[in-house]
């Protein structure tokens, strides 16, 4: 939402550079490219920030990391461990 919001700023900046310096004689080929400009520099930083995504979903994928969640139950709640021997000894206690 705050890249939208950044595109969205960028964009309303050059078009009030445009309109301001519309009748600016220093610019030879006028302020028509400024639209094109900010459009261009928000596809480059949205391109970035994708390819960031991509890489840490690559990065948790191949990496996982363990989390154990602490909820008001023990651990050995779960069917799977309650033959482990941690279940078991978790739950004599």
């Amino acid at each position: 939402m705050s890249t939208h919001a950044a595109a969205l700023g960028i964009a309303a900046l050059a078009y009030r550079f445009a309109r301001i310096y519309a009748s600016d004689t220093r610019l030879t080929f006028g302020t028509g490219k400024l639209g094109e400009l900010a459009e261009f520099s928000n596809a480059i930083m949205l391109a970035m920030i994708a390819l960031f995504i991509g890489y840490e979903s690559a990065t948790r994928l191949l990496y996982p990391r363990n989390y154990r969640l602490r909820t008001g139950y023990s651990y050995c709640d779960d069917w799977r461990c309650r033959q482990s021997p941690q279940c078991m000894a978790s739950s004599r206690q």
